[in-house]
């Protein structure tokens, strides 16, 4: 009975030690200039998930896609980059779900909702982008090679929903096209940080 009862509270302590994680990485983005009122993005690459924090603690997670190449940050290596971030540019506010984007502009091209998920239509960036810049010198910004404002480095929706959940991108971070629409909404008016990581290291 005591073990039985100690399985069923794993997942209690686990989800503990996960909310003291991520609010550690909410203080820690407040000394780096995150007003108290804002918002942060933790992605941790070795489950593929993006968690959204506030001062009020974890408000969701989500499942995404960085890259399939690894993790880095040098120009053409087409990895995804480690490190603090600020969302510097929201893209495509005016635009419908399913919009499809080349180099942050709109085209005429318009993917409906049963094409969200079809790896034979090309590998596109779509509905929303959140565009980010690096905060830390020498590892993501201060030098074009290594930068991830440079490289464009985005969150953004994605026609290859199919594969979240497991590295598949070319740098940026994929996420469903209803996730990027809310994580969008959650943006408005409001500074947002993102920190890459490899993992969460539970404390």
């Amino acid at each position: 009975m005591k073990l039985f009862a100690l399985l069923l509270l794993l997942p209690t302590l686990c989800f503990a030690q996960n909310t003291n994680f991520f609010m550690q990485c909410f203080t820690k983005a407040q000394t780096r200039g995150l007003p108290k009122n804002g918002l942060l993005f933790v992605v941790t690459a070795d489950d593929q998930t993006l968690t959204a924090v506030d001062a009020s603690g974890i408000k969701k997670q989500f499942k995404v896609s960085t890259s399939k190449t690894g993790l880095g940050s040098e120009a053409g290596s087409e990895k995804t980059p480690l490190g603090w971030h600020v969302v510097d540019e929201r893209i495509g506010g005016d635009q419908p779900p399913g919009r499809v984007f080349v180099k942050r502009k709109p085209t005429a091209m318009l993917l409906k909702y049963d094409e969200w998920r079809n790896p034979n239509s090309g590998d596109y960036v779509l509905t929303r982008i959140l565009w980010l810049r690096g905060l830390d010198r020498g590892l993501n910004t201060g030098d074009p090679s290594i930068s991830s404002h440079a490289r464009g480095i985005y969150l953004h929706g994605t026609n290859q929903e199919q594969l979240l959940g497991q590295p598949a991108s070319h740098g940026c971070i994929r996420l469903s096209n209803r996730d990027i629409l809310e994580l969008f909404d959650w943006t408005e008016n409001r500074r947002t940080y993102c920190e890459i990581l490899k993992m969460a290291a539970l404390e």
